[in-house]
């Protein structure tokens, strides 16, 4: 028998509060003050992107998203809520290690709701 909190966790791993989008070319990303990240997926409440950088859990960080298009860009705040070695990436000079990270974004303006939601359109 399933107890009820098994079963409550198992129903909200399905569900998602917003729908996600893979951008491609549509748009880049950079962290403030780091290095590109390329982004796996995109939404409303967030973003989830592959860095050579190990971001902390629980901590916030400014990502700059640049439209491919029309070089748009904003700059919104995301809080790590997960991220983990992914494997390793080789450079020019060595190999580094690429991390998986997901960012909450909070405090979404309006302006950079729109802009998420045109990457959306675009597809």
């Amino acid at each position: 028998m399933q107890s009820f909190e098994s079963k409550k966790l198992k129903e909200k791993s399905s569900f998602r509060t917003f729908d996600r989008f893979k951008p491609g070319a549509k748009c880049k990303a950079k962290l403030i003050h780091a290095d590109e990240v390329a982004i796996k997926n995109i939404s409303i409440g967030g973003i989830l992107v592959e860095t050579t950088r190990r971001l902390n859990v629980n901590t916030n960080y400014r990502i700059q998203i640049i439209s491919s298009d029309n070089n748009e860009v904003i700059t919104p705040t995301g809080t790590v809520a997960r991220a983990f070695l992914r494997g390793t990436a080789d450079t020019e000079s060595n190999t580094v290690p690429l991390y998986e990270v997901a960012l909450k974004f909070i405090g979404l303006k309006d302006s950079e709701k729109d802009f998420i939601k045109k990457l959306f359109l675009k597809t």
